[in-house]
């Protein structure tokens, strides 16, 4: 890799993985996120545990024949940029911030202006007499759209982008389901010397919502494209911007507060990376994994098989080819290799991993004949296919943008 690109640094350490674990297991603490092939059943176990207990990820990976699987080992990861494939824009048209409220009354409805000002002199139309600012329902929304087409006079293109918005614009900037279990996590709620960064951002964050949010999030500051003249669009463009930087100044005080509180320099958390925070603060996310160690304990009762009562034909069926292959290894010293020898030993070996699975089922002949066919060797191109799937997903985890 260094030969081929000159940005590429690379090392490596020639030494047995297991004597690494006994005479130097402080060795893994240096690394970001380790992959781990072809492990034995022990290796895996107790490099598991270690990466676990320093919260570093681990991926396992396997390749047999026609047959691949990638394990995501990962104790708690946090997202900023999430990038969810619906992103919603937050308009904030139901509840407008004085800014934009003084905006949006003193220009005009024309067929020049974003459809942020027809929108909203609609929506006030609309809302006279009603028990809500916003509609929330579908009937509702259909009729504000009837109200805006009404009004329309010939094909204006900003009537009709006002119309499509009426569908998803209304509420974005209130906190989800998802995102009010971030904001009542432990993690944000009891901050320490010790908490991420994100967490400090995160109880920022809750504050402001209950604070100077009356309730809402921090305004992103960003505009979708729409048909306007552009002195009218970059106006509107510095409304929600001004504002965006009038909120992010907000939770960087409170970011600043908190520091002092647990004992940390102000200099921890960057004001850049509080006004990143702030534009995504809609679509944060954490996720929670599970540690590989605990799928090789007997008295461990995995939730993915507790739904599980047939797995033939699903991918938890190769999932426990691959564990007795695994378990075969440890047992024998060997990958199955003898179709019709092997076969039989392979499939003894998968009833008592079923068993402690707590499954009543067991893999086809078919895909134990295919085992050991291979004999634990790999397809180039099945390997190479699942190299590239690993790497996706660790782009993922060392930027921590998008889900993993």
């Amino acid at each position: 890799l260094q030969e081929l690109n000159p940005d590429v640094n690379g090392d490596y350490v020639d030494e047995n993985i297991d004597s690494l674990l006994v005479n130097n297991p402080e060795f893994f603490r240096n690394f970001d996120l380790v992959i781990g092939t072809a492990l034995s059943e022990q290796t895996t176990v107790t490099l598991s545990t270690k990466l676990w207990d320093l919260n570093i990820p681990f991926i396992v990976c396997r390749s047999v024949g026609f047959i691949a699987s990638a394990r995501l080992q990962i104790r708690e990861h946090c997202i900023v940029e999430s990038h969810p494939d619906n992103k919603l824009t937050d308009l904030r048209i139901e509840e407008p911030f004085p800014a934009l409220r003084d905006y949006v009354e003193s220009v005009p409805v024309t067929p020049k202006v974003p459809y942020v000002v027809v929108l909203y002199k609609f929506l006030q139309q609309w809302a006279s007499g009603k028990a809500h600012p916003a509609p929330r329902v579908f009937s509702e929304k259909k009729e504000l759209q009837d109200l805006i087409r009404g009004a329309m006079e010939k094909d204006e293109d900003n009537y009709e982008e006002a119309m499509k918005a009426v569908i998803s614009c209304f509420g974005t900037g209130k906190a989800s389901s998802a995102l009010r279990k971030v904001l009542e996590d432990p993690q944000c709620l009891n901050l320490t010397k010790d908490s991420k960064p994100f967490w400090i951002l995160v109880r920022a964050l809750r504050d402001f919502e209950a604070n100077e949010g009356h309730g809402w999030l921090p305004v992103p500051g960003t505009l979708p494209d729409m048909t306007a003249e552009t002195a009218s669009y970059i106006a509107l463009q510095n409304v929600y911007r001004n504002q965006a930087l009038a909120d992010a100044d907000s939770i960087y005080r409170r970011v600043q507060h908190l520091l002092k509180e647990i004992g940390l320099p102000g200099d921890v958390i960057a004001e850049k990376d509080v006004r990143q925070f702030c534009r995504e603060a809609a679509n944060i996310a954490v996720i929670r994994g599970t540690k590989i160690a605990d799928e090789y304990d007997k008295s461990y009762k995995c939730p993915a098989f507790g739904d599980c009562l047939e797995i033939s034909g699903t991918l938890m069926e190769h999932y426990v080819a691959l564990r007795a292959m695994e378990r075969f290894h440890t047992e024998h010293g060997c990958f199955p290799i003898e179709v019709e020898t092997d076969t039989a030993r392979l499939k003894n070996l998968s009833g008592k991993l079923f068993a402690e699975l707590s499954v009543g089922s067991s893999f086809s002949d078919e895909l134990a004949h295919e085992l050991c066919r291979f004999g634990g060797a790999e397809v180039h191109s099945v390997s190479s296919f699942m190299g590239g799937c690993v790497a996706q997903e660790i782009i993922k985890i060392i930027t921590k943008q998008f889900k993993p």
